[in-house]
């Protein structure tokens, strides 16, 4: 437990008087080289259903990453036909392994990011200021 970022808030949980200064430097994961997540956009309905599933409950289980257990051969097929990604020789990596990895673990990532940053806008204890470069 962080009791010095805890004590910045009152009993209810709200923002108190107190202020910080916060730092952020690194990617959000919402430019676009990052957002490979959006290629299976085309995959069926039931598919994208369980991934952001899966997305979400990975959001909540910190300590375990459990996404590439959960991708199953049916959807992996059918991420395969929307976005084909295989091993090579300078790899070891299954599929399942590069999806996990590379695609969604950087959306939950992508979100919480967000999600974060946005609740600390909301109780205005964050200025958010962002090079694009």
């Amino acid at each position: 437990m962080n009791e010095k970022r805890l004590a910045c808030f009152d009993d209810d949980g709200k923002a108190g008087t107190k202020t910080m200064d916060i730092s952020f430097v690194s990617s959000l994961y919402t430019e676009p080289r990052h957002r490979i997540y959006d290629k299976f956009q085309g995959i069926d309905t039931f598919s994208k259903g369980y991934l952001e599933a899966i997305i979400q409950a990975q959001k909540r289980i910190y300590g375990y990453n459990f996404l590439k257990e959960l991708l199953t051969p049916d959807i992996v097929a059918q991420l395969q036909k929307a976005y084909p990604t295989a091993p090579n020789a300078l790899t070891v990596m299954s599929p399942e392994a590069i999806y996990a990895d590379f695609v969604f673990s950087r959306q939950v990532t992508a979100l919480e990011r967000q999600e974060v940053l946005t609740k600390l806008i909301c109780i205005q204890m964050y200025e958010m200021y962002r090079w694009q470069g």
